[in-house]
């Protein structure tokens, strides 16, 4: 009888912890035509489904830019959805691995210029975005700047977020 009771309670907290999967926001691309980039290979649990029914490779993309320095750079955009029951931010919760030849990239400084495409969105300013708070069940797309090393090797992101154990790792090819 009490293997039932436990069973049943598991049961129902899976369900509650499927049903609060929130949906992810996907913001409008500008009309410009950045640099086509293939996604050339996922792993990790990469493959899998999150809560909403998205598949988890999905919610990394990569497009190429320019900085206003004329460097080439990374947009990397990661659809992120809280799934806990805390207020959490990008920047606090997650990590991420950006490498280009088994070497890690390094952030666009602050102050650089960014092409507008990618820090204005729908009106709303999205630039540097990854300490903006997200409450339980919201979900938004942060953006990260990343210099590039050359525009022929391709690209891997690794994004973890510990208290969660997720692990969303994407390689993308540049063309």
């Amino acid at each position: 009888m009490k293997k039932k009771i436990v069973s049943t309670i598991l049961l129902m907290l899976l369900l509650l912890l499927t049903a609060c999967g929130g949906e992810t926001d996907t913001a409008a691309q500008d009309s410009a035509e950045p640099e086509e980039i293939e996604s050339e290979e996922s792993s990790g649990n990469a493959a899998s489904p999150d809560a909403s029914g998205t598949e988890q490779s999905d919610l990394i993309t990569l497009e190429t830019a320019k900085d206003g320095d004329g460097n080439d750079i990374a947009v990397i955009i990661f659809a992120l959805t809280n799934h806990d029951t805390d207020d959490m931010t990008y920047m606090t919760n997650c990590s991420e691995t950006v490498t280009q030849d088994g070497q890690r990239l390094e952030m666009v400084p602050v102050d650089c210029e960014l092409p507008e495409e990618f820090t204005v969105v729908n009106g709303e300013e999205v630039e540097y975005n990854y300490s903006k708070v997200l409450k339980p069940g919201e979900s938004t797309d942060i953006y990260l700047y990343f210099r590039l090393k050359d525009t022929q090797t391709p690209v891997t992101v690794a994004i973890d977020i510990p208290f969660t154990e997720e692990h969303f790792e994407r390689t993308f090819s540049i063309s």
